[in-house]
């Protein structure tokens, strides 16, 4: 990611060739000290950052430049610091704001989260813990502006911005028009055939057939067969002659998922053809010449296996030309808000309408670890996506998974989560289940909450639950 910095006073930005890219933050403290901080805190996570002392220069340099988000301490204007924020949110919607308390008020705090913003910090906290809040807003940002898929979107399995994706796509651009043989190591669900498919889609051979096989999935007495073919009368059940997949991908791409687990015999024929471009379908002695290119795929440690005897060391290294490793998803978390954005702008492209995820399912997601990867990520946001209809993304919306990993987090977030942020948590779920409970009639709930309509109203819009209905 490209480094933020200070925006200066001349240009009111930070000089940079991706300029566009870099999130701009404004910043309004009365505290010199704390200034300088969070400032120093904000540049070095790679933001683009102008600090303003007092509510009043904060608001010309709105009317001024553009920015995506304001973080202001409540006490930097004249006025009451709610009010300020209102301004700030009328007068440039485009702009998200992030709020920190500017006393320690009790009252403020929670007004603040209850009718407001779920983006507020209580004094105190630590610097980082403000830098993770924007990073969440970043994150909400490109979510809600993401775009259509064009043609030519990116394959899910590429779509991100970080480093190692960046590195991956690099490595495949190389690879891809070459004629070499590539490993693609990864775990379940990061996309390995996807990525096989790309490789395929770059090179020479693109117009000719891609045909896949999953090694796993055959047993060992039928594996050989499916792989070369076989001749009438080869076995028991062989009532007709039958090309393999060699014959399938000749002239293109065979990929090999799961190759590890081929059985020794077949590694020894699957040598041959890497070796010789020929080999002899089973039952007949004649050989059949073909011309592929081999693409494999693996979720286990293939030296491993070579030291332990179960693969071959000779293939082993027919095999891996080039290896492309794709790193899990918990290894790459900054990747998380591209690639909802693209798989809620997929699911709008064909048909749905569109969502827009809550912060608090949001937070939801980003604890997740998601085991199954990316492929667990499109199926969780399609589920989420088709639950909320086109309304806001809830926390209810989300697989069971994600929802139970929320509640299992509780206790190591509790050292990251404001008293005031907490009870704001607890206040929506409440809402929400008693609600639930009447079959969504607000009068019913505000009578049995003990509060005017009124307020209950002003609580469902600032916890996003007013668009919910029977």
């Amino acid at each position: 990611m490209p480094r933020g910095g200070e925006l200066s006073e001349a240009s009111h930005g930070c000089y940079a060739p991706e300029i566009g890219a870099i999130p701009r933050l404004l910043l309004a403290e009365g505290e010199p000290r704390l200034r300088e901080e969070f400032c120093s805190m904000l540049v070095g996570a790679g933001y683009q950052v102008k600090a303003v002392a007092d509510g009043a220069e904060a608001l010309r340099q709105l009317r001024a430049n553009p920015y995506d988000i304001l973080i202001s301490d409540t006490s930097v204007s004249k006025e009451d610091g709610l009010a300020f924020y209102w301004r700030v949110r009328q007068r440039f919607p485009g702009t998200d704001v992030v709020l920190m308390s500017g006393s320690g008020d009790v009252h403020e705090a929670l007004e603040a989260l209850r009718t407001v913003t779920p983006h507020y910090l209580a004094r105190p906290f630590e610097a980082k813990r403000l830098v993770a809040v924007v990073d969440d807003v970043v994150g909400l940002r490109r979510i809600s502006s993401r775009p259509p898929p064009g043609p030519g979107a990116a394959t899910d399995a590429l779509v991100g911005q970080s480093a190692a994706m960046v590195a991956l796509r690099d490595l495949m651009a190389a690879v891809g028009p070459s004629d070499s043989a590539v490993v693609i190591s990864g775990e379940t669900g990061t996309g390995k055939e996807l990525v096989a498919l790309e490789l395929h889609r770059t090179s020479p051979r693109r117009d000719e057939p891609f045909v896949a096989i999953n090694c796993a999935a055959f047993p060992e007495s039928l594996i050989e067969a499916e792989l070369f073919g076989y001749e009438r009368g080869a076995f028991t059940g062989a009532t007709q002659r039958r090309p393999g997949r060699f014959v399938a991908a000749n002239g293109g791409t065979l990929f090999l998922d799961e190759v590890t687990d081929l059985p020794l015999p077949v590694q020894a024929k699957l040598l041959r053809v890497l070796q010789e471009g020929a080999f002899q379908p089973l039952g007949t002695n004649r050989t059949q010449s073909v011309d592929v290119r081999i693409l494999s795929a693996t979720n286990a440690d293939l030296d491993e296996r070579v030291k332990d005897g179960r693969f071959r060391e000779d293939l082993f290294y027919r095999l891996k030309v080039f290896r492309v490793h794709i790193k899990p998803l918990r290894e790459r978390l900054g990747d998380l808000p591209v690639l909802v954005a693209h798989f809620l702008s997929a699911f709008e492209n064909g048909g749905a309408k569109r969502s827009e995820f809550t912060a608090r399912a949001w937070a939801a997601v980003k604890r997740y670890s998601f085991p199954g990867n990316v492929r667990e990520l499109q199926h969780a946001i399609e589920h989420a996506a088709v639950l909320s209809n086109g309304g806001p993304i809830e926390v209810q919306h989300l697989p069971d998974e994600i929802r139970g990993a929320q509640f299992e987090a509780v206790e190591a977030a509790a050292s990251e989560q404001s008293l005031f942020e907490a009870l704001a948590e607890f206040e929506r779920e409440y809402l929400r289940r008693i609600l639930e409970q009447v079959g969504w009639q607000r009068c019913r709930a505000a009578k049995l909450l003990g509060i005017s309509r009124k307020t209950l109203w002003t609580k469902l819009r600032a916890h996003g639950l007013h668009g919910r209905s029977k």
